[in-house]
């Protein structure tokens, strides 16, 4: 099992570029200013993306698109850093913030 912490909320709108397990992804990070959220839109690199979903702690934000081709194998997860389940905010997103996005590779895990 390996882990990784992916590039998010350096802007209110980015998309990303990362390769897991030997194959390169694509996913948009776009804030709502509405409800304070993240929303995410990932598919497979150079192609639209095959599904979104609002960031929330505490839980694989990929399991519902596990039957997908375009979509990894791992486990998606939004770590809080300070407490179990704390709702992400604008100013607490980030590589080295208290709400980051974390990948975990699904080699040998045994996460549900």
């Amino acid at each position: 099992m390996s882990v990784y912490s992916l590039p998010c909320g350096d802007t209110d709108y980015d998309t990303y570029k990362v390769t897991l397990e030997s194959v390169a992804y694509e996913y948009t990070l776009r804030y709502n200013g509405y409800d304070d959220s993240f929303l995410c839109y990932w598919g497979a690199s150079g192609s639209d993306p095959v599904v979104s979903f609002k960031l929330t702690t505490g839980r694989n934000l990929l399991t519902l698109y596990s039957y997908m081709t375009d979509i990894p194998k791992g486990w998606l997860f939004v770590l809080d850093t300070m407490s179990e389940n704390g709702r992400i905010t604008h100013d607490e997103f980030g590589q080295d913030s208290r709400f980051q996005l974390i990948y975990i590779t699904s080699d040998d895990t045994d996460i549900s």
